[in-house]
């Protein structure tokens, strides 16, 4: 393990400032704003934003390659990401070349996967030595960056993911091994995968890894073909293979040892040659033996010219605060959001002739699931989202608080009944209102008795006619409380 020091040199990063570009709309919806961070990144002008993470709604981190990958920058923010700093990169400052009086530099070039940000005193990144020895290594800071220390493991293929159990257990991954480590990342001992060799396609190997509870890990495999993940759960003794439904998956995400989601990207050519896309998210909860669709979007009005780039499909990627709260995204400004579990995605992209294409490399939830930073690979920019249902205020009598807040039925169409009881006796009534997914209030009410009760109605419950509204997620709120409910037609 050799120490990398940090010297005065990251004193001459700059800080982020707002764009003074003109405004370029990239067809997202108003809870989406645009940024643009500034600074001076070694050896190229227009990083490219591999991963971001986030351990607090504060404290983040982003690690930020050129466009092939290599030369890998630490940026980090203590601000919720209003500002970031650049606090560590893989090269060398030399000096000042004189021909051109800016900063030169030697470059070590690195290929960086992912980074794992747990808290303050704890961040990784995995990356591939482009030089000899070609290698992956992993990167470690305890002190928030102040400093870190480099871990060269002993393989010779490509480092692609890490996944931490907690503080102290952790897994990471290429495209042919698996590393262990029960000390914080002081050591890793390799762990041989024999059942790799039952996959006789050229190209195998492992994309992703989830550290799920002390017996249960699952890893995402692909090849040329196909897409698999084979998951354990007994530490590692025996290992089961399952296939993907869609061969043209790209990311996968676990929740938990049974619930998850992945997601896919493909694209054809029509008859005036416009690449039409076609999204679809799919959800296990058995542990990937079984999956169903949960979305499937063809985005017509995202077309483009094909030209002969366009070769592949283009990768979608998936994150989930907690089992209700995801994000997908990925290239060509491909963006949705649930907060149901996946019941109901909701696109985020209103395309308009004139609109640019963002392509989104990477996501994070910024310490509730009522914040999210995204990613590109263009020019620096990031987009930040808000949840309109964040700022909602309660508008009732003043005073008045809940402790307990029931409805049902749930799903609903024609009405929900609500029940709750008072923080404290004469508070007094409140206004009952329902919001949409955007923040935006559809019913406010005090509930009324005018239709008979269902046979399960009880004495201080109110009932709310909502035949009026369109099929979807909702949100009933009373005080400080709040419930989700979905309306079907």
């Amino acid at each position: 393990m050799r120490k990398i020091c940090l010297y005065s040199i990251f004193l001459l990063f700059g800080f982020s400032l707002y764009s003074g570009e003109p405004a370029v709309s990239f067809g997202l919806n108003s809870n989406w704003v645009k940024d643009t961070i500034y600074f001076d990144a070694p050896g190229f002008s227009n990083p490219y934003m591999r991963d971001i993470g986030f351990s607090d709604s504060l404290h983040g981190m982003m690690v930020n390659t050129n466009i092939i990958g290599q030369i890998p920058t630490i940026l980090t923010t203590r601000n919720g990401g209003l500002n970031w700093e650049a606090i560590w990169s893989d090269s060398l400052l030399t000096g000042i070349d004189s021909s051109t009086g800016k900063k030169k530099w030697v470059l070590i070039p690195g290929n960086v996967k992912k980074l794992c940000y747990l808290d303050t005193s704890l961040a990784f990144v995995i990356a591939t030595n482009q030089i000899t020895p070609r290698c992956p290594y992993i990167i470690r800071s305890t002190d928030n960056g102040s400093s870190w220390e480099r871990t060269f493991l002993d393989s010779n293929e490509t480092g692609f993911s890490i996944s931490m159990l907690d503080k102290k257990r952790g897994i990471c991954s290429g495209s042919k091994f698996l590393y262990f480590t029960n000390d914080s990342g002081n050591t890793w001992i390799k762990k041989n995968l024999s059942i790799l060799d039952t996959f006789s396609v050229i190209g195998t190997g492992i994309i992703g890894s989830y550290y799920l509870d002390i017996n249960n890990i699952i890893l995402y495999i692909t090849n040329f073909r196909q897409k698999f993940i084979i998951r354990t759960e007994d530490a590692g003794t025996k290992w089961n293979i399952y296939k993907m439904t869609d061969s043209s998956s790209t990311k996968c995400f676990f929740i938990d040892k049974n619930t998850g989601w992945y997601c896919s990207q493909n694209h054809i050519i029509d008859s005036m040659k416009n690449l039409v896309f076609t999204d679809r998210i799919y959800h296990t909860t058995d542990g990937g033996k079984i999956w169903q669709i949960q979305l499937e979007n063809q985005n017509v009005n995202k077309k483009r010219i094909y030209s002969k780039d366009d070769q592949t499909n283009w990768p979608m990627s998936i994150l989930f605060f907690d089992n209700m709260n995801g994000i997908a995204y990925g290239y060509y400004t491909n963006l949705y959001l649930t907060t149901d579990g996946g019941l109901h995605w909701i696109d985020q992209v209103d395309f308009k002739p004139g609109d640019s294409i963002a392509d989104f490399t990477s996501a994070s939830f910024v310490g509730s699931k009522n914040k999210i930073i995204l990613t590109t690979a263009m020019n620096n920019l990031t987009f930040t989202y808000t949840s309109p249902l964040a700022g909602i205020k309660d508008e009732g009598k003043a005073g008045f608080d809940c402790e307990n807040l029931y409805l049902h039925p749930n799903p609903a169409s024609d009405y929900i009944e609500i029940s709750y009881s008072p923080s404290r006796e004469g508070a007094g009534g409140v206004s009952i209102e329902i919001y949409n997914v955007f923040g935006e209030r559809q019913i406010i009410s005090t509930g009324n008795r005018e239709h008979p009760p269902t046979p399960s109605f009880q004495e201080g419950e109110l009932r709310i006619d909502v035949s009026g509204l369109a099929a979807g997620v909702y949100f009933v709120r009373v005080g400080s409380k709040s419930k989700r409910f979905v309306i079907i037609r």
